[in-house]
């Protein structure tokens, strides 16, 4: 096992820890780590792998809506280049 691979494994393992942290709150924080930083190919943000939208609209969208985002971080995280 490579250096990377150790550190992509231990990065996806923080990200489902933080997942399960946040479906477990009663109000879902915001996935933000302060690394905005949007990969062109994806669109998605490579800090919290969220599109410009789910961004821009993360104030007013609904708890399932926040739970569904951060259900689809895992597999997003996957897609595109790490930070």
């Amino acid at each position: 096992m490579t250096a990377s691979t150790r550190s992509t494994e231990k990065e996806a393992q923080a990200l489902a820890a933080r997942v399960a942290c946040a479906l477990a709150m009663p109000q879902c924080p915001s996935p933000c780590i302060n690394v905005c930083q949007i990969d062109p190919a994806s669109g998605l943000c490579r800090g919290c792998w969220r599109t410009l939208d789910e961004i821009a609209h993360w104030a007013v969208l609904d708890e399932e809506e926040k739970q569904a985002i951060w259900r689809a971080l895992p597999a997003r995280s996957q897609t595109i280049v790490p930070r």
